[in-house]
């Protein structure tokens, strides 16, 4: 269960960990102190591109790449992809990563991207997104939006209870999905991959 500290704390029972990084700079940042740090240093930062837009496309995407690399991970074990800034850079990281086949959530923030992704990619994988999902009078609503008091004559337990279990690991929840297809279950937003 999460908790709530405040009104903008909220504490993980199963916190969520980093398991891989990946760096890809240019060749002043490869110049400076940090240099050993770095996975990467581009002799070329415009790699090939004719844009900074497309440079800055190329670059995310072969940083993410490599990340998936160092980590062992292939594109299917990747639930979501959380990036963004102002919205030049929304667009840029939505065309590095547009080929994955992994559903992108483009952040509009600026300097708050980077809490506000670690945020919000904390409760994706905490359960706090897509757990709360109950099935009510046979349509699907969210406890979190629409909730938490429903008809309960009207819940589908059987089916509340097969979900919460289904955030507990990786494996549990791939092998819910693949049974979710098999019963003829249709996600159109991606989140059943």
């Amino acid at each position: 269960m999460n908790n709530r500290l405040g009104r903008q704390t909220v504490t993980f029972d199963n916190p969520p960990i980093i398991i891989e990084t990946a760096s890809t700079v240019g060749q002043k940042e490869g110049k400076g102190p940090l240099k050993s740090t770095f996975d990467v240093i581009l002799d070329d930062d415009t790699l090939g591109e004719k844009s900074w837009e497309k440079s800055e496309s190329m670059l995310q995407k072969k940083t993410a790449l490599l990340a998936l690399e160092k980590a062992k991970l292939q594109q299917s074990d990747i639930d979501y992809i959380l990036a963004g800034d102002l919205l030049n850079q929304c667009v840029g990281a939505h065309y590095s990563v547009r080929d994955f086949d992994i559903p992108f959530l483009g952040l509009y923030g600026a300097c708050s991207t980077m809490t506000e992704s670690m945020s919000i990619g904390s409760m994706i994988v905490s359960g706090m997104c897509g757990a709360c999902r109950v099935t009510v009078g046979g349509r699907t609503r969210f406890t979190c939006v629409e909730g938490p008091e429903f008809d309960g004559h009207e819940v589908d337990f059987d089916e509340a209870m097969r979900r919460q279990g289904m955030y507990k690991t990786i494996e549990s929840r791939k092998a819910r999905m693949a049974q979710e297809r098999a019963e003829g279950h249709a996600c159109r937003i991606g989140l059943d991959r």
